[in-house]
């Protein structure tokens, strides 16, 4: 049996659960990586919702958190990439990142 456990306590923010999962595959797992897992990441975290809570028991909520995982994602990488491009010299630092929003963005056609 495979047991997933995530924590992340690189930044404190207020916002979803799904977001936070967003965020975290951008930031923290290579583009291949995420592009290969990121399905059964986002339906394993739904089943514990599901099991473990009770919510996300219908279809609309579970479109609904697959959104925020995309969009919330996203979002919180929107503002916080122009700071992070600001900081030090290091320009693999920078090019990491960026790249790892551009994919995500590609690979979830965002516009």
């Amino acid at each position: 049996m495979k047991r997933f456990v995530d924590v992340d306590f690189e930044m404190f923010g207020f916002g979803s659960g799904p977001q936070e999962l967003g965020q975290y595959m951008i930031s923290h797992a290579r583009h291949d990586v995420r592009k290969a897992v990121e399905g059964d990441f986002v339906d394993t975290y739904i089943r514990h919702l599901q099991n473990d809570f009770g919510v996300a028991k219908d279809a609309k909520e579970v479109e609904w958190i697959k959104k925020e995982y995309v969009m919330g994602g996203a979002g919180r990488w929107l503002w916080f990439l122009p700071l992070l491009m600001s900081f030090g010299s290091d320009k693999n630092f920078r090019k990491y990142f960026h790249d790892q929003v551009f994919n995500f963005f590609i690979d979830h056609h965002i516009t």
